[in-house]
C-alpha cells in the first residue's frame, strides 16, 4: 500500500468512518411534504401569512410633505467642503482663529453656499472619539448655518482634548470663534 492509502485507512479508523455506497436507494415515500401549502397552519386562501406587506412605511412622510424648514436644515453635499484643494486653499490663506480645542479657518466660498469641512487627526483620539467630534461640529454648523457669515468656507480643525468635550462645550467654543455669543446657542 502506498502512503496516502495508509493515511486514509488510519483516518477512517480514527473517525470511525464507513464506506457507503454511492447508489441511491429506492424510497417508498415522496421527497415532498404531503400537506396543503407545506404547513398545517396555513389554510387555503388565507392571506394573513402573505409576503406582501403594506406599501407605505409607517413613520415616514413622502417627499412632497416635507416642509422647507426640514429640507433646508440638511447638510447636503453642496454644504460640505470635500475637495482637498479647498482645504489646502483655506490652510494656505491661514486666516484662522483658535480656541483651546479648535482652530477655525475661514475664507470666501467659490459658490453662494456657506460650506463646512472638518479635520480631526489621531492626536484627538481613536476612531470613535474622532467621529463624535466630527458629528458635533457638523451638528453645530447645521443648527446655526443661517447665522454664520454667508457664502464662506469654514474649516474646523480639532485639537487634542476635543474628544473630552460635550456638545454644549463644542457649541460654546465654536460660537466664540464664529462671532456668536455663547448664551444664544441651543440647549442640549
Amino acid at each position: 500500500m502506498d502512503r496516502s492509502a495508509l493515511l486514509g485507512a488510519s483516518l477512517r479508523k480514527r473517525y470511525r468512518e464507513k464506506n457507503l455506497s454511492a447508489k441511491q436507494s429506492k424510497s417508498t415515500s415522496p421527497p415532498w411534504v404531503s400537506r396543503p401549502n407545506g404547513h398545517p397552519w396555513w389554510q387555503d386562501g388565507d392571506k394573513s401569512a402573505s409576503c406582501q406587506g403594506s406599501q407605505e412605511v409607517s413613520g415616514y412622510d413622502s417627499a412632497e410633505k416635507r416642509t422647507k424648514v426640514e429640507t433646508d436644515q440638511r447638510l447636503t453635499r453642496t454644504r460640505r467642503i470635500r475637495a482637498r484643494r479647498d482645504f489646502l486653499r483655506l490652510q494656505r490663506d491661514r486666516r484662522g482663529k483658535g480656541v483651546q480645542h479648535f482652530l477655525v479657518l475661514q475664507g470666501a466660498s467659490p459658490i453662494s453656499e456657506t460650506r463646512i469641512g472638518v479635520t480631526v487627526s489621531r492626536k484627538v483620539g481613536g476612531a470613535v472619539q474622532r467621529n463624535r467630534v466630527k458629528r458635533w461640529v457638523r451638528e453645530y454648523f447645521r443648527l446655526n448655518r443661517t447665522e454664520l457669515q454667508p457664502s464662506s468656507d469654514i474649516v474646523v480643525i480639532a485639537r487634542a482634548g476635543a474628544d473630552k468635550l460635550s456638545f454644549k462645550d463644542v457649541e460654546r467654543e465654536l460660537g466664540t470663534v464664529l462671532k456668536r455669543d455663547s448664551g444664544s446657542g441651543r440647549d442640549r
